[in-house]
């Protein structure tokens, strides 16, 4: 995702408010195309960056207390996140419908801000990889 596309579904389908004080904005979107039951599946994670994990960990409560659904969608947007230092992680589904990309949404920014505080990144196989970036 382009980082103004990512600013765009911050301010009008969560807060305009998570961008003030933020350094920067970026995210991804991930699609599953073909047959079967997750064809068409979506998934997206964005990346807010602040100056400090105060504002972070603030941006994650306000935040929170949106109920874990995007306003002024047409759909039910399925929506968690968490403070990661001085990040605050955002995902999200389209795919409300489906119980697995949920439970995947709902997890995710917690996985990042936990791998985050034990000085790792996950790799594919889940694993902690606790190489220096």
């Amino acid at each position: 995702m382009e980082a103004a596309e990512v600013r765009t579904v911050l301010q009008k389908n969560l807060a305009p408010g998570l961008l003030r004080g933020a350094l920067g904005a970026s995210g991804s979107d991930f699609r599953v195309t073909g047959a079967g039951a997750n064809a068409g599946a979506q998934v997206a994670l964005l990346v807010v960056q602040y100056r400090d994990k105060k504002t972070a960990a603030d941006r994650a409560t306000s935040t929170a207390a949106l109920g874990g659904y995007f306003r002024r969608t047409k759909i039910l947007t399925r929506f968690s996140c968490a403070a990661a230092g001085s990040d605050l992680v955002v995902a999200f589904t389209e795919s409300s419908g489906n119980a697995d990309l949920v439970r995947l949404v709902e997890r995710l920014p917690r996985l990042v801000a936990s791998a985050r505080d034990a000085g790792s990144t996950p790799d594919c196989a889940g694993k902690p990889d606790r190489r220096e970036p």
